[in-house]
């Protein structure tokens, strides 16, 4: 009994004169206090308890572009066949993160931020009109100064990361885009996993760098030749918290597929989304109304269908752009993708337009 009552007195006093017991003493009272002021802690660097995860923000909450198409610390990959418009896409979603205002007029954006558009492709004057295309949606926006493009057609990752690394310093840059990574790759072979791996490491050890204080990333990249995914290795579908594929929507011009390959917030109800988009007026927008104004079916051309057989075939494009208008509510901009999508489907604007071919557009051949 004797000896029941003095073992634990003895141990207790070995572990009060041990180092580790002492840090680990000390770190579990740390961690009391921090629970009771309801703020997580680490052991160290990236080392978190279950429950401290209890007190963490989640994915949801800690966003840069809502839906968790792009959370603080993320990483978006957007990827299409050459030709389809990745610029413009990411024209417009760099200034809505640069204006802090809903991309695509839906997902939320937390709030205005420096963006760094480094642009491997373009030319002075091709930026200048993707600039200025810019403006008309975003001028009087924080957009004009908070975006801004770098030309950029020499520079390598890693090769040349200390001359990245200075520009974001220098511009206070928290959005960091890539245009497009082969222009920036400086390996052999796109096929190689640690050759590609190795500009990622480049954008990850500026996303990680407190220095910085870079929020997030983006890169765009091209499909391969069938296709069917991202071209290269498949680091390209691993290194992404999200993957969007940009697709042409056959027949309407102005419209393009976003389908979300990947999402890695748990948060988000987008994986194996498709959106379409429009671009008019406002900019790109979910179109929601998905023959609305485009295809022989679409309210535009019906509208326009109508008013050229109620004239009796006889209109100039400029009567019917002033038709549409008034009738849909729509911008001049939209009227001529309206009128463009009418001339592929068949409807042929000029001063005599056959009362069959207007009739066969509705639906009503063989009336009388």
């Amino acid at each position: 009994m004797p000896r029941a009552q003095t073992e634990p007195t003895r141990v207790r006093d070995i572990l009060q004169d041990d180092p580790l017991a002492s840090r680990l003493r000390e770190e579990t009272e740390r961690r009391e206090e921090a629970r009771r002021n309801g703020t997580a802690t680490q052991f160290g660097p990236g080392l978190y308890t279950l429950g401290e995860t209890r007190h963490m923000r989640r994915a949801a909450e800690e966003f840069v572009v809502d839906g968790g198409i792009l959370t603080k610390g993320g990483k978006l990959l957007l990827y299409a066949a050459h030709g389809v418009g990745k610029t413009t896409m990411l024209d417009h979603l760099a200034a809505c993160l640069a204006a802090g205002q809903p991309f695509l007029g839906r997902f939320s954006v937390d709030r205005a931020r420096r963006v760094l558009f480094v642009q491997a492709e373009l030319s002075t004057a091709e930026l200048a009109s993707h600039g200025q295309d810019l403006l008309d949606n975003f001028d009087a926006t924080p957009a004009v100064d908070g975006l801004i493009f770098w030309l950029q057609t020499q520079m390598k990752l890693p090769r040349d990361f200390d001359r990245l690394r200075a520009t974001i310093v220098a511009t206070g840059a928290e959005v960091l885009i890539l245009d497009p990574f082969i222009r920036f790759f400086n390996g052999q072979n796109t096929v190689q996993p640690e050759e590609v791996n190795a500009l990622f490491e480049a954008v990850d050890r500026v996303l990680q760098d407190p220095g910085l204080g870079v929020d997030a990333a983006v890169v765009t990249h091209h499909m391969n030749v069938a296709q069917a995914r991202t071209a290269g290795s498949w680091a390209f579908e691993a290194w992404p918290s999200t993957i969007v594929r940009l697709d042409r929507v056959k027949g309407r011009h102005a419209c393009r597929s976003l389908f979300f390959e990947k999402i890695r917030s748990p948060d988000s109800d987008l994986q194996d989304t498709r959106l379409t988009v429009r671009l008019g007026d406002g900019g790109y927008l979910v179109d929601d109304a998905a023959l609305d104004n485009f295809g022989p079916d679409g309210r535009g051309v019906t509208c326009l269908t109508d008013f050229l057989r109620a004239s009796g075939g006889e209109a100039w494009r400029r009567d019917a752009v002033a038709h549409l208008k008034t009738v849909l509510g729509v911008h001049e901009r939209q009227t001529t993708n309206i009128i463009t999508s009418a001339v592929g489907s068949g409807l042929v604007l000029s001063t005599k337009v056959g009362r069959e071919v207007l009739l066969g557009l509705v639906g009503e051949v063989g009336r009388d």
